[in-house]
């Protein structure tokens, strides 16, 4: 009995356990690039499938654009391409919405700058100068919590289970001895 409440312990574990995460991204997160690029690649601790992706991205105060989103060289990696006329400088920020192998979505977001190009920079030399430095940008919410946060939640929840279930069969041996 001990051996079937225990199976059925790990098997309500092991969803608990998978946890889609974004593990890195080009560029990264908090970057400040000297020009925009052309694409942004996400990358992610198991495969993906970019038909199940959107990404949109928000330039400076521009409306978010729905960006085109296609596999990477890796099963792990989305790359979603930047149009032309959304290639500003200014703060940039990147949400996504990706569904993972066992259904769950999951999203996030990551927020970079871009340095004005050199052009509209030697117009303004003064405005830069008096405005003072440019703040950083603030953590993107996956960078606050991480994955560890998950990871521990995880671990308490799947302890408070499994003292449950032990309870529940240390009653039940009782109930049958008796």
């Amino acid at each position: 009995m001990l051996g079937v409440l225990f199976g059925v312990l790990v098997l309500a574990l092991s969803p608990a356990a998978a946890h889609t995460d974004l593990i890195a991204s080009d560029p990264g997160s908090g970057a400040l690039l000297r020009e925009p690029p052309a694409r942004l690649t996400l990358t992610f601790n198991e495969p993906m499938d970019p038909r199940l992706a959107v990404v949109a991205l928000t330039v400076g105060k521009r409306e978010p654009a729905r960006l085109d989103v296609a596999a990477g060289a890796d099963a792990v990696d989305l790359v979603a391409t930047v149009p032309a006329e959304m290639a500003d400088g200014g703060r940039w920020r990147a949400t996504f919405r990706v569904t993972s192998a066992d259904g769950h979505p999951v999203q996030g977001d990551l927020e970079f700058s871009v340095e004005p190009p050199p052009d509209v920079a030697a117009d303004e030399p003064q405005a830069e100068t008096q405005a003072g430095p440019r703040p950083a940008p603030e953590p993107a919410a996956s960078e606050e919590g991480g994955p560890g946060l998950a990871v521990i939640a995880g671990v308490v929840g799947g302890g408070g289970l499994f003292l449950a279930l032990l309870l529940l069969a240390a009653r039940y041996l009782r109930v049958e001895e008796s």
